[in-house]
């Protein structure tokens, strides 16, 4: 669920009364070299914790920022970096810890400098291998993070990338150019619409006593299921084009008997869960396609239909939901 959680706050906008600008000199989250608790007893930090924490909202950090004016000539901020916060209040102090060991690109960023979803997947690998290598850190780790995302796509860098000298004190005016500067930012998000669905379904989950009869028994330890072990060499059938990540994913369900897939709209997931379903029925097993809406299952019965005649049986979908 925390998974989820993050995949829709860093793909989703920041309101400006979700978010400050931090009061910090130094990045005390990314690239120092430090995963200690900052405890600070900044007014705005706390208030911006305090409100998280009564909406049920999770906090991020972001570094370093990019500032751009949207069609309608709004000034936003998006961060380059994002991770995801602990925080808590005690004796009138605002506690913030990070939780991740590398940091994510934000969506939000990366796609307003024009990065593809799988430019995105390929550049927080390396971030990750960046953070995972020899480096040593402080501006010489954050200066190779920046100079991987500029290989890939350029944009303007109006303040060098200091992360032990940020320029959090000098204000955001209407005059700044569209670009990157050597700033940190601290909001709060919470779940979008996009996953809301699925989150309820697996909060009503946590309060079952009698999983052990459903089809989830397995996850339990109960009732294992035990898969036919599959040839070493595994060939899957693409009869609609998936890029490299995409294709893993398939290998890896096919592989495991427990696999979770998630992702925004927009990133071919019906395309995927077609070329899924194909494979599964070539392999011989039998499978149970449901969604949340008649729309989802109608586009991937459609879309092997016209491919493949009558493999899959539509039933008769209902608009409403169903104990």
């Amino acid at each position: 669920m925390e998974c989820l959680k993050a995949e829709d706050a860093l793909s989703q906008g920041i309101p400006r009364n979700s978010a400050l600008i931090c009061p910090w000199e130094h990045d005390p989250f990314f690239f120092l070299g430090r995963n200690e608790v900052v405890k600070t007893q900044d007014e705005r930090v706390i208030a911006l914790v305090t409100s998280a924490a009564l909406q049920n909202e999770e906090v991020f950090y972001g570094y370093p920022l990019l500032y751009y004016v949207d069609e309608r000539g709004t000034p936003l901020l998006a961060p380059l970096f994002v991770t995801k916060l602990s925080h808590r209040m005690e004796g009138g102090h605002a506690l913030l810890r990070n939780e991740e060991l590398v940091p994510s690109i934000g969506l939000q960023a990366a796609q307003k400098i024009g990065l593809r979803l799988e430019e995105i997947s390929n550049l927080n690998r390396r971030i990750a291998d960046l953070f995972r290598g020899e480096l040593r850190a402080g501006s010489d780790l954050a200066e190779k993070c920046l100079n991987a995302v500029l290989e890939e796509t350029k944009f303007t860098v109006h303040e060098r990338v200091m992360p032990n000298r940020l320029a959090n004190a000098s204000p955001i005016t209407a005059n700044m150019g569209p670009g990157l500067y050597n700033k940190s930012l601290l909001f709060r998000a919470q779940t979008t619409a996009f996953n809301a669905h699925l989150l309820r379904d697996l909060s009503q989950l946590v309060g079952k006593k009698d999983l052990e009869k459903s089809g989830l028994s397995f996850l339990m330890n109960k009732l294992p299921i035990k898969p036919a072990p599959l040839p070493k060499e595994q060939h899957i059938l693409l009869p609609f084009a998936l890029d490299e990540y995409q294709a893993s994913a398939l290998r890896s369900i096919l592989a495991n008997s427990l696999s979770v897939i998630t992702g925004p709209p927009g990133t071919g997931k019906s395309q995927f869960i077609s070329v899924l379903l194909i494979n599964l029925f070539l392999s011989g097993k039998k499978v149970l396609f449901v969604s949340h809406t008649n729309e989802a299952v109608e586009v991937v019965n459609r879309k092997i239909n016209e491919q493949f005649k009558n493999m899959v049986f539509r039933t008769l979908g209902v608009d409403r939901a169903v104990d």
